[in-house]
């Protein structure tokens, strides 16, 4: 059984930027835009957060207001990349971008 906590829209976690700057090869003023929900769960004896990352920039050009998980689970394609925080403090997080096409 996970049991999950309220979440509410926050900057990225300086771990969380530096990982994905690194990984991702993000430049600082993009990851510095972006904001998570987290939702912190335990479980099986594991201490766990997920974050869900996203573009506030990007919702509010579709017009969305993104307050809660609630918001964010009504529009799953608003989330730019998923990840997850361990309790020994190991990190990983998946891009989930769509990818960008040529333009002629």
């Amino acid at each position: 059984m996970v049991i999950y906590q309220k979440s509410q829209v926050r900057k990225l976690p300086r771990s969380i930027q530096d990982y994905m700057q690194r990984k991702f090869n993000l430049p600082v003023e993009y990851l510095g835009i972006l904001r998570c929900l987290e939702n912190t769960g335990a479980g099986n004896g594991n201490h766990t957060t997920s974050l869900s990352i996203f573009s506030p920039v990007k919702a509010r050009e579709h017009r969305l207001r993104i307050r809660n998980a609630g918001d964010l689970g009504r529009f799953p394609e608003m989330v730019l990349f998923e990840g997850r925080i361990d309790e020994a403090g190991g990190i990983d997080v998946a891009d989930r971008r769509r990818p960008v096409w040529g333009v002629k």
